[in-house]
């Protein structure tokens, strides 16, 4: 089955972002993914909430739920220290997993799936399923700002420009 017509520009989206992701995340030294400003989320957290994200966004769209560490990178929670958090390969995997099962679980759906109201409520006007993954798309832009900030922070080269 095809990507519904009225997904597509979120599936762009969510392509961009991932991209400027990878792209954020190549050549750092696995310390650096522990390294941030006292105030900020380190590349770690960010990339394991992004992965969750995602993970989330294909339950919401009434998959399978593959979230394997939802309560270390959930909304609100702590970035924690290397000691407490899964090794940065696992995390790559889960994310590099996570961006493959969404785009794999966009093709299963329809328009009547993406009409259905959302089982989770987020700050956006349009309640449904396709409203959810439009906030979330937007979501993961928002972290990847972040993760673009602390990449230079980091003395790495910008991602873009």
């Amino acid at each position: 089955m095809a990507i519904p017509e009225k997904l597509l520009l979120i599936t762009q989206q969510l392509a961009v972002s991932g991209n400027r992701i990878d792209k954020a995340i190549e050549d750092l030294a696995d310390d650096d993914f522990y390294r941030c400003p006292e105030t900020a989320n380190h590349m770690l957290w960010l990339l394991g909430h992004a992965a969750n994200s995602r993970l989330g966004l294909v339950v919401l769209m009434g998959g399978e739920d593959q979230c394997p560490w939802a309560e270390l990178f959930s909304r609100g929670s702590q970035p924690g220290d290397r000691e407490t958090l899964p090794p940065v390969s696992e995390v790559r995997d889960s994310w590099n997993a996570a961006v493959a099962a969404l785009n794999t679980h966009f093709e299963t759906l329809s328009d009547a799936d993406l009409s259905k109201t959302c089982s989770r409520e987020f700050p956006i006007g349009d309640k449904t399923v396709l409203g959810a993954a439009m906030f979330l798309a937007g979501h993961e832009m928002y972290h990847l700002g972040q993760m673009t900030v602390l990449k230079k922070w980091l003395g790495q080269r910008q991602l873009v420009g």
